[in-house]
């Protein structure tokens, strides 16, 4: 079918020819409606080899390509591997993105425009001649929308359906039983971009902090509540920081009514909810509740009905002016003097300088005290003692209140130098403040969250925000809460009246500088570069809307790169192959002792000589070339066809020992046999190590399940116990299995439940799925993952060393997928097709919102102002570690150059073009270059690989070649 196309399209319109042609755009349609495969016990051969001419096997797809098109071809015809002698032919890509990648090159040629129309008169012969071959109708969906995206890939448990050891975990690392009230229906998050709020045990520290940008959140203000910090950038050379002062903070909290008598209150809390952009804790001490949500430029806090304390806001710095209800009354700070405040406070400070302002939900009483008793660390707080009646005498103390928080000015009277370097003019403080007023009653929810729609054949995801927008004038019955008269303040204090129908406006976040480029002006009326302020990762700037909609381009999905390797270059890639391709892992991996991390390096790498050795030999075989993820031009083909009678391809029997050698290898860690074998904690909810005490005279492990070291040393396996790194060492096996898959469908469609666990542990895409966390190391809002787990709260919050780890990581989970649609499709089972569908696509997304993110905040280019991410004085091309409050140009193994650009380099899949822009690839060279000049480290450790790889980027691949054949 593939020579078929090929003749065909050259303008050999023989109608046998355009019935396979047809019967191949027919399998593209219904990929799933395709060659009945034996259901005997899969062979170790399996899509590996195919008949040699002797043979009398019948073709069918798994060997079509090897005879060439076929007129009476019958797919029907089962394999008979047994009885056939076979000789070398690899195995293609999936017809669904074959049959694409023809389509396209077909429609992008000029010449074949005639033939194009042809084709298109032809549509009604088409259809009948379709018909006449007895396909059905059915097929695999071609990407993601409405219902299907949120099926989880699986719901078999790990222990009683696939067999993993259960894992108990000691009390000090389990979930705190704070967290979500300890329920054990879900799978915990382990990751998450708040997982220091998450991390407390009894009364909270200054490091149960999250970074939602614009402000820093902690929970040990002056009175329980939710502390909000105000922040600025140090930087230098290395690194970036957020610092912000302590006593600086703004609390929305409360206290008990006798506070002089009260003993001090607790601080202690519960996380009662979690999303990918939001997470909502409750108080013990007082029934007050708060959803801390990604890009909220106000705080917010809920107090239920009828009112048991005294909403509260507390302040650590003296006023610098008397507080100011509604814009033009002066609040007396007197003891036992309360002030009817109708919607708004504006409270200005000295020593920060800040000014915020205050919106209550409906009009209160409240009452200023400054230097409270039995509140040390108060310097003022500002309590509602009641809620004040309406305008028609009536008592609105039965109502919910709410009370938001934003920071208008942070160089209120030009005391401040940090922040006044960077201030806002007064014009668009002014306009900044009507915006705020305008949009203080709508607020984020709890139920804040991220969606998507994935078209897979047009190479595109729609990433959607969904803010779960709520108005705090508006009660959970649909009642009005304020009155008619609720008096809005405009920017000079005055009031406007809100008689006539209230003005439609919309939730304002925070966006990013990578959601901005694809926002429309739909999202910034006011312009993309109006109402920001910094981050550690860029200018923010406040976007409207209650979703927002963000398109995102899918990178190409294929083991190979979107081009051949230069001819020059083929007989080099011969030579290293022939070493390369005998490898052979170390006694102990081949066993599953170890690590899961370097095991899993290993595996990837035999994995990817084997595809590499794969493209050559496809390359060199005329025949095959419509394998290859690319297409070959006749004058191409001719040049590597002089090459490849100079050079010696790997054998039959040496791909056969490559290929088994990866299979068992792959198998072993996966299928419950391993010295180190994998276990299910059902305590957070995934799949981990069990940890390999290694005995170095042994090489083997001197400890066995169900004893554990991993969940007692933090440091064993990089805390792979903990949750640490899980992406990373995951994604090396999953893409080593997807390999042994492309390789063996038997294999794959054998052990596919048994990759499932990985792949559900770091790309679980549904909440149905009750044994693994959503996505689990996934920032959505900001795009990365984060690679730290649950070992400890890091005063700096999350962290990750490697995006290109990362992004190689979702790049597997797309790649299994895409090889088991393949494999179950020729099976016909449509479930597990439509399932390994699914896992492709979400992996695509994963990807590349990863790629994305990689782009904007670990890739520093100097020399792009649409890039400029961090302060200029940041010297270096890469950041080495991101942290949510910091990043450095360190890795956790070393602070040379070499190693923190490296790590942003490895692996090198076919994914990599995708990754790293040249523009960025010429940046970072010189001081990449010289780094790895100055030690021997860099080149037995094996960096100059990805040092030589820059080189052939940037323009000198000869050189690059010259220099790795040293």
């Amino acid at each position: 079918q593939d020579l078929a196309v090929h003749k065909l399209l050259r303008g050999k319109k023989s109608l046998s020819r355009l019935i396979s042609l047809l019967r191949y755009f027919q399998r593209v349609r219904n990929p799933l409606q395709m060659t009945h495969v034996s259901t005997a016990e899969p062979s170790s051969q399996s899509n590996l080899l195919v008949p040699s001419a002797g043979s009398t096997e019948r073709p069918t797809r798994s060997n079509l390509s090897s005879y060439g098109a076929s007129d009476d071809s019958d797919d029907s015809v089962p394999r008979n591997d047994s009885s056939a002698s076979f000789e070398l032919l690899l195995p293609r890509k999936s017809d669904q993105e074959r049959g694409k990648s023809k389509i396209k090159r077909f429609l992008r040629n000029k010449r074949r425009v005639r033939i194009a129309a042809t084709l298109l008169a032809l549509s009604g012969v088409i259809a009948v001649i379709c018909s006449c071959l007895g396909r059905s109708s059915g097929g695999v969906s071609s990407g993601l929308s409405g219902a299907k995206k949120n099926i989880p890939f699986s719901t078999l448990d790990p222990v009683k359906d696939l067999g993993l050891y259960p894992l108990s975990r000691p009390e000090d690392s389990r979930p705190p039983h704070a967290l979500l009230g300890n329920s054990q229906q879900q799978a915990l998050p382990t990751n998450a971009w708040y997982q220091n709020l998450l991390l407390v045990r009894g009364e909270p520290s200054d490091v149960q902090r999250a970074y939602t940008m614009p402000y820093i959140l902690d929970l040990v203000g002056p009175v329980p509540g939710l502390r909000a910090h105000p922040n600025h950038l140090d930087a230098s050379t290395n690194v970036v920081q957020l610092s912000f002062v302590d006593s600086h903070g703004l609390t929305l909290g409360a206290v008990a009514p006798d506070l002089d008598s009260a003993e001090p209150p607790s601080n202690r809390y519960s996380v009662v909810s979690t999303t990918a952009l939001a997470a909502t804790l409750k108080w013990h001490s007082f029934p007050m509740s708060a959803s801390i949500v990604k890009g909220m430029p106000y705080t917010t806090m809920h107090y239920p009905k009828p009112l048991s304390m005294l909403p509260t806001i507390a302040s650590e710095m003296k006023l610098s002016s008397p507080p100011l209800a509604d814009g033009t009354i002066k609040i007396k700070c007197e003891k036992g003097h309360a002030t009817r405040v109708e919607s708004e406070l504006q409270l200005s400070f000295q020593g920060s300088d800040f000014t915020w302002l205050v919106f209550f939900s409906q009009p209160v009483n409240v009452k200023c005290i400054e230097q409270p008793e039995g509140l040390n660390a108060a310097e003022v707080i500002l309590q509602v003692t009641e809620l004040a009646d309406t305008d028609d005498g009536n008592s609105s103390n039965l109502e919910d209140l709410t009370v938001r928080a934003a920071l208008l000015n942070s160089c209120t009277n030009g005391e401040n130098q940090i922040f006044c370097g960077h201030q806002k003019s007064a014009s668009n403080i002014k306009e900044f403040a009507k915006l705020l007023r305008e949009r203080a009653h709508l607020y984020p929810g709890p139920n804040a969250d991220v969606d998507y729609d994935i078209d897979s054949e047009k190479d595109e995801a729609i990433l959607k925000f969904n803010w779960d927008v709520h108005n705090m004038r508006v009660q959970s019955d649909g009642e009005q809460v304020a009155p008619a008269s609720y008096l809005r303040r405009d920017a000079d204090g005055g009031t406007t009246s809100d008689d006539t129908e209230e003005q439609q406006v919309d939730l304002i976040t925070y966006a990013l500088p990578h959601h901005l480029p694809r926002m429309s002006n739909d999202y910034t009326p006011w312009g993309k570069d109006k109402f920001c302020t910094t981050s550690l990762i860029g200018p923010i700037c406040l976007a409207n809307g209650s979703s927002w909609h963000l398109a995102e381009e899918l990178p190409p999905l294929a083991f190979q790169a979107q081009r051949p390797p230069r001819t020059e270059t083929v007989k080099a890639i011969a030579n290293a192959l022939s070493t390369d391709l005998s490898y052979h892992l170390a006694h102990y991996y081949q066993r599953g002792a170890g690590d899961t991390y370097f095991s899993g390096k290993m595996l990837a790498r035999m994995a990817r000589v084997l595809l590499v050795a794969e493209e050559l030999i496809n390359l060199c075989n005329p025949k095959a070339h419509g394998l290859l993820d690319y297409a070959l031009s006749l004058d191409e083909a001719k040049d590597y066809a002089k090459v490849c009678k100079s050079i010696k391809l790997p054998s039959q029997d040496e791909m056969n020992a490559a290929v088994s050698r990866l299979r068992s290898s792959t198998e072993v860690w996966i299928n419950g046999t391993a010295e180190t074998p994998f276990v299910y904690d059902s305590h957070w909810g995934g799949v981990i190590s069990c940890g390999c005490q290694f005995d170095s005279k042994t090489s083997a492990c001197s400890n066995q399940f169900p004893d554990c070291p991993s969940i007692q040393d933090p440091g064993m396996n990089f805390g792979n116990g903990f949750y640490n790194d899980h992406h990373f060492h995951y994604g090396y096996h999953i893409y080593a299995a997807a390999t042994v898959s492309h390789f063996d469908n038997d294999w794959g469609r054998k052990h596919f439940e048994q990759v499932l666990y990985l792949v559900r542990d770091i790309a679980n895409p549904s909440k149905d799925d009750v044994y693994f966390p959503k996505c689990r190391q996934k920032d959505w809002y900001q795009g990365n993952s984060w690679a730290s787990g649950v070992v400890r709260p890091f005063p700096n919050g999350r962290n990750q060393e490697s995006s290109s780890e990362a992004i190689a990581a979702y790049e597997a989970v797309s790649l299994f997928g895409n090889e088991m649609m393949t494999a179950w499709s020729n099976e016909r089972n449509t479930k597990n097709a439509e399932v390994a569908a699914r896992i492709r696509d979400v992996g695509r997304l994963l990807t590349a919102t990863e790629i994305r993110a990689a782009d904007y905040y670990w890739h520093v280019r100097k020399h792009d102002e649409s890039m400029q991410i961090y302060p200029a004085i940041y010297a270096q091309s890469a950041v080495g570690m991101l942290w949510t409050q910091m990043a450095q140009f360190q890795t956790w193994f070393g602070s040379a150059a070499f190693l923190a650009i490296g790590i942003q380099l490895l692996p090198l899949t076919a994914i990599s073009e995708s990754r790293d822009k040249p523009t960025w690839i010429r940046e970072l060279y010189p001081e990449f270059a010289e780094s790895c000049g100055a030690v021997d480290d860099c080149i037995t450790q094996g960096w100059s690989v990805l040092q030589l790889a820059t080189l052939a980027t940037v323009g000198h691949a000869d050189l690059a070649v010259e220099k790795a054949k040293e």
